[in-house]
């Protein structure tokens, strides 16, 4: 079982993060994007919006759980915060993943085309 101190960091952690999130979910996107392009940053944008609602969630869990006194159910919501807070970065890790993939696909289409126009010249 965590501490009162480690909880409050990840609950620090966990705001902060969020804060950061949400505004990425709010910045608009560079001009001249292509459709597809469009539609991916779009799709990134949702997945932040939720990530944040995820984050929300857990924030208020990790602070009941400050707030609840050790006795009875203080373990399991412990281990249930844990969980969760693991489930939470397996899921931000993967999805990292998955936007860097497209990112470096979408920069070698790029820099493919750039080429190709730069051998024209």
């Amino acid at each position: 079982m965590i501490d009162s101190k480690q909880l409050e960091t990840r609950i620090k952690i966990l705001k902060d993060t969020r804060k950061t999130l949400y505004k990425l979910s709010k910045k608009s996107g560079p001009r001249g994007l292509s459709t597809l392009e469009k539609a991916e940053l779009k799709r990134y944008d949702s997945w932040l919006g939720i990530a944040c609602k995820e984050l929300d969630n857990i924030i208020k869990f990790g602070e009941k759980l400050l707030k609840l006194r050790k006795g009875s159910g203080a373990q399991e919501m412990h281990q249930s915060f844990n969980l969760q807070y693991l489930q939470l970065q397996q899921n931000m890790q993967q999805q990292n993943r998955q936007f860097t993939m497209v990112s470096n696909i979408m920069k070698v289409k790029h820099d493919t085309a750039k080429a190709a126009i730069n051998n024209i010249r």
